[in-house]
């Protein structure tokens, strides 16, 4: 480590001699989930400085400045969306997009409760895939913050791209659901294969949906194959109804005399 004033973090980190060195080092700064992370790049290599008002444990700290290095791929496709004309602006208040990438030879320093830097190779393992699901990380903010101009914008090149395809068929049900409940019932029955659906966020979006209009079958499909926390607690819940269903139709004896 080398300690030149003008690339030092935060005062008291130093970036790794490989980083300093570079003459196309850039920066960035991003803030969400109550951490604030300080970004500097150079071609692969990272470094990242993840710091917290309230503090957390040692693993948790070292866990978000790991994940922090991937917010320069994330920088990178969303360009690519601005490009496009896909997106008006960027988003920094909201969690990562879970892209694929291959971390090695990282290090940590000055970890504590509050702060942890790190530094690593990142190397991008989803160059075809990477974009999609950039592209539907917000998609899916502007589903939740109900920006439907933003939302329609991008869910027709969405529903191109195979590996996303079935995602974004389940955001357009949604946002039917939102004015038009039997258009959304209709178009989900008649477009979406929920089988090949993949993010999680918008599992548990959708078998909510279905749970709240008694398709407890589908709905707990859905949740079988989805990996969240929240998704096994809307499972629980699911299973719970059929069984109280299922109960009250046993104790309903007319349609037997």
């Amino acid at each position: 480590m080398i300690c030149n004033p003008r690339i030092m973090l935060v005062g008291i980190l130093c970036l790794p001699t490989w980083l300093s060195a570079s003459p196309d080092l850039s920066e960035s700064s991003w803030q969400f989930a109550g951490t604030r992370y300080r970004v500097l790049s150079s071609n692969e290599k990272v470094s990242v400085i993840a710091q917290r008002e309230f503090g957390l444990a040692i693993d948790q700290m070292k866990s978000l400045c790991r994940k922090g290095l991937g917010l320069t791929l994330r920088q990178r496709y969303e360009a690519q969306l601005l490009a496009k004309g896909l997106i008006t602006e960027t988003l920094s208040d909201w969690p990562m997009a879970n892209l694929r990438y291959r971390i090695s030879d990282i290090h940590y320093q000055q970890v504590s409760t509050q702060m942890a830097g790190c530094s690593a190779t990142v190397a991008d393992t989803g160059e075809g895939v990477n974009l999609h699901l950039t592209a539907l990380n917000y998609a899916f903010v502007y589903f939740q913050s109900h920006q439907s101009e933003s939302l329609y914008r991008l869910l027709p090149y969405l529903m191109e791209q195979p590996d996303v395809s079935m995602d974004a068929a389940s955001l357009v049900a949604l946002a039917l659901s939102k004015h038009d409940q039997p258009k959304a019932v209709h178009y989900f029955e008649k477009y979406v294969d929920v089988s090949a659906m993949k993010d999680d966020r918008i599992q548990l979006e959708l078998a909510s949906w279905l749970f709240r209009n008694e398709n407890y079958d589908v709905a707990l499909e859905i949740t079988e194959q989805c990996q969240s926390t929240h998704c096994r607690e809307l499972s629980l819940d699911i299973e719970e109804r059929l069984l109280e269903k299922e109960q009250a139709s046993a104790a309903d004896l007319s349609s037997y005399f």
